[in-house]
Order: structure tokens, then sequence, then C-alpha cells
């Protein structure tokens, strides 16, 4: 197989279509809307900005991204290795997954079928060293923010 060139960049597509995916955690996030709405707000302009065209968006209300077992998120994965849109664009990295082995995971996958990933407002370059130091220590962040959630809230329990 073939490896693909070390010039691409997971935020430098080769084309203008682009999918949009927005998440929340839980269920009265999901109700109340704001979040999802101003993710796909922002996305839209950003999208905009660059001159993309916004062919689908998947929205995932009340799901965790501890994990990849999201049918939006699966969804939108079964796409991208359709190519049937160039770029993934996410309000943030952690609504795209707060584990760094599905970060990393999928971000290969997605390089391997030519579809870019871009975050909204964070300004990642990943064909250079420091964006892929900077995507690796986000997702860092990203997982370790889920896990010391989950050791608070057992500790919390217990505590009651």
């Amino acid at each position: 197989m073939k490896r693909k060139s070390s010039t691409f960049s997971l935020s430098r597509p080769n084309g203008n279509r682009v999918a949009i995916y927005v998440r929340v955690s839980t269920a009265l996030q999901a109700e109340e809307g704001f979040s999802l709405d101003a993710q796909e707000k922002g996305c839209r302009q950003f999208a905009e900005n660059r001159a993309w065209q916004a062919v689908e968006v998947f929205r995932e209300p009340g799901v965790s991204a501890k994990d990849d077992n999201r049918p939006a998120f699966q969804r939108m994965i079964s796409a991208a290795k359709a190519r049937q849109f160039d770029v993934i664009l996410t309000h943030k990295l952690d609504r795209f997954s707060r584990s760094i082995l599905d970060v990393l995971t999928y971000l290969r996958d997605l390089h391997e079928w030519d579809v870019a990933y871009a975050s909204a407002t964070e300004n990642f370059d990943f064909s250079t060293p420091m964006g892929k130091m900077q995507l690796h220590i986000m997702a860092a962040l990203a997982q370790w923010y889920l896990d010391n959630l989950s050791q608070e809230i057992t500790k919390g329990k217990k505590g009651r």
C-alpha cells in the first residue's frame, strides 16, 4: 500500500465540502439546545470564512465522548470513509472525542481517507511538529477532564 505524502495536513482539506459535528454530553444540555445551536453556528461561520460548503451536520445530543459508541459519530465516520466530504469540522477537539486513543486513531484513519479535520476555535496545523504536539496535548487534556470528572463523581457518591 502506497503511503500518503507526509505533507498532507489534517487541517488543510483537499476540497471544500465540510461535515459539521456537534455534540453535548447531557440530556439537559440537549433539551436546552443552546450549545448544539451555538456550536453549529460557530462552525458554519468558520466554514463560510474559508469558502467551505457545509454538506451535512451530524448532531449528537446528550452523548458522552468517552468512547466512539455514538450513533451520529459512527454515521459521520462511515460517510468520511466513503469520501462524502473533505473535512470534518467541530467547535473544539473535545467535541470530536475525549479519548486520546480515539482521537489519534480516527485522525489517522481520516488522513488515510484524505479527509481533513478542523476545529473552529483551536488553530491547529497538524502538518507541523508544533501542531502535532498541540494535538496530543489537547487530546490528553480532554481525556484527563473526563477521567477526573468520573473520579470526582465516584468520590461524591461514596461520600453520600
